[in-house]
């Protein structure tokens, strides 16, 4: 029996390791620091709208989080389904945060709009119980470096964030576009 519980869990770190490497990072050189970035699929397995109060200390009378005026909204990832690890953090999710749009920046109508469509597919995705919405996500800035070549990435907080910049959310890895 020793060895069969062996050979499973050598079996699930070969999984874990093989999902960690199928994973691109993309790398963003920033003013002051570099920028991690990753595509990944958001499933109904693998993330909730809201979480039990135990894994989170709430905000309001539930741990639901809504779309806010200005754009901001959460989605609460199991860190089991992540593909970079993050073993210092004791709960059962990651909480992956869309940043607010300030209502002065340039097209933050557009912007916010965009927020909501994005929030609503991923609502619906939620609902049904199938399919998925793949979307970008930036590490930064709890993100520890372990290694350069290769990369080797962990989690040092609970917190990664939907790709913003000015506002908008970014839908891709890699270079800005003008």
């Amino acid at each position: 029996m020793k060895q069969f519980c062996r050979i499973i869990i050598f079996a699930f770190g070969i999984l874990l390791l093989d999902k960690a490497l199928a994973t691109e990072i993309h790398v963003s050189p920033g003013k002051y620091n570099d920028y991690y970035h990753l595509r990944f699929a958001l499933t109904p397995e693998n993330c909730k709208l809201s979480i039990p109060p135990t894994e989170r200390q709430h905000r309001f009378a539930n741990n639901t989080y809504e779309f806010s005026e200005s754009g901001q909204f959460e989605v609460f990832i199991r860190k089991q389904a992540f593909p970079i690890p993050a073993p210092h953090i004791s709960s059962e999710f990651l909480i992956l945060r869309m940043p607010s749009t300030a209502p002065d920046t340039p097209d933050a109508h557009h912007h916010i709009a965009a927020k909501r469509a994005l929030f609503e597919q991923i609502q619906t995705m939620k609902s049904k119980g199938k399919g998925s919405v793949d979307v970008s996500i930036e590490l930064n800035p709890y993100v520890t470096v372990l290694k350069r070549t290769p990369l080797t990435l962990e989690l040092s907080g609970r917190n990664v964030f939907f790709r913003q910049a000015k506002g908008e959310y970014i839908d891709y890895v890699g270079p800005l576009k003008q």
